[in-house]
């Protein structure tokens, strides 16, 4: 699944906001969690995510690799309930002087059965949607952040 966030802040100062992990994250998202942050080099971290879902806490051990050159990260999920599932991240500059993010979401879900496509489609519109509200809410913060 994918799709894009608009920013109004030039596209290096939004791609350095984004790779910039802390432990206060999860508030940025909208959501509950705590995030250990092992930064590895310069363009590799290690995130212990744990997040307040329905059904309990669920914790996910991410591997973020950085490409500073062409503004982008990937995340692969190395533990938790949706191993090696991994999203893009590629930041672009916008015309007005802004930035946009382009988000590729490859959510892999461990199943016995095998899903409809039908399915699969409702899966990823439901993914879609939770993760495109999330960077809505960090579009926020970080333009609040970056003002000051």
């Amino acid at each position: 699944y994918k799709f894009s966030q608009k920013f109004a802040v030039p596209v290096d100062e939004a791609f350095a906001w984004a790779i910039d992990y802390d432990p206060g994250d999860w508030k940025r998202m909208g959501l509950q969690g705590k995030r250990k942050i092992k930064r590895l080099t310069h363009d590799a971290v290690i995130l212990e995510d744990t997040r307040q879902t329905d059904k309990g806490p669920v914790t996910k051990t991410r591997l973020v690799r950085i490409d500073h050159a062409r503004r982008s990260f990937s995340n692969t999920h190395i533990d938790g309930p949706t191993p090696h599932s991994q999203f893009w991240y590629e930041f672009f500059p916008e015309p007005d002087g802004g930035s946009r993010l382009d988000f590729t979401g490859l959510l892999l879900l461990p199943r016995r059965k095998v899903l409809s496509s039908a399915e699969l489609a409702e899966i990823a519109a439901g993914e879609r949607r939770g993760d495109s509200k999330i960077w809505r809410n960090l579009a926020k913060a970080m333009e609040a952040e970056l003002r000051r």
